[in-house]
């Protein structure tokens, strides 16, 4: 009876050790660590037609709101569900023509910036991994306006810049490629990026404002 006694109490022993060992640093660092990584894809904006209309009302507008835009981005996952990532984002530029009797102008816009999210991870699979984010991007715009034909030119200043800090979401699927490279598909929308005119026909030396949109695709490394 003693030997059997001894041998449950070893067997409690081993469990709590092995509870023990399991919630350890070292082993939660298995799903813990940093990680870098790059992606591309198709960024899209909403030109903001009502801000060249107040440039001169009445006018035909056309705009470009599609390019490729650039992110590269590092982060630190602190366990399987949670990570935080840092990204600088490059949309790409976007065009609008604006043309009345007199003539025509192009305006172009250039936007990037800083982004910093919280990720929220979902494993689905030993393969497969949802994510989203929630965050803000710490953004710039550059807004240049010349003229393209006629008499017609731009409201000074033809140069402008704007800067800001907006609210940022996103949603994605992760794939595993080998431990340590994975691929990344996500859906990103940019809210609020440039200053908007307050009152519909005036100026103000404004750029307009829109969302930007950025699907891409995308390969991070872990370092771990």
């Amino acid at each position: 009876m003693k030997q059997a006694g001894g041998t449950r109490h070893f067997g409690c022993r081993v469990v709590a050790m092995c509870v023990i060992a399991f919630f350890t640093p070292a082993a939660l660092a298995a799903d813990a660590g940093w990680y870098i990584g790059g992606s591309a894809g198709r960024s899209k904006v909403d030109v903001d037609e009502a801000q060249l209309d107040s440039l001169a009302p009445g006018s035909s507008i056309t705009s470009h709101e599609k390019d490729t835009g650039l992110k590269v981005f590092g982060g630190y996952q602190f366990t399987k569900n949670l990570a935080l990532e840092a990204a600088y984002i490059d949309f790409g530029g976007f065009n609008a023509t604006q043309t009345v009797s007199t003539g025509t102008v192009q305006v172009k816009f250039e936007p990037r910036g800083w982004n910093i999210a919280g990720v929220a991870i979902l494993p689905i699979n030993q393969s497969f991994s949802l994510f989203g984010k929630l965050g803000a991007l710490n953004w710039s715009l550059d807004y240049k306006c010349t003229t393209a034909s006629g008499s017609f030119s731009c409201l000074s200043p033809s140069n402008r810049s704007a800067s800001g800090t907006d609210l940022s979401f996103a949603a994605g699927l992760s794939y595993v490629i080998t431990r340590q490279l994975n691929l990344r598909v996500e859906y990103e929308r940019f809210k609020d990026v440039g200053d908007r005119n307050a009152t519909r026909g005036t100026d103000n030396g404004k750029t307009g404002q829109s969302d930007i949109d950025l699907l891409g695709v995308g390969i991070q490394y872990r370092f771990f």
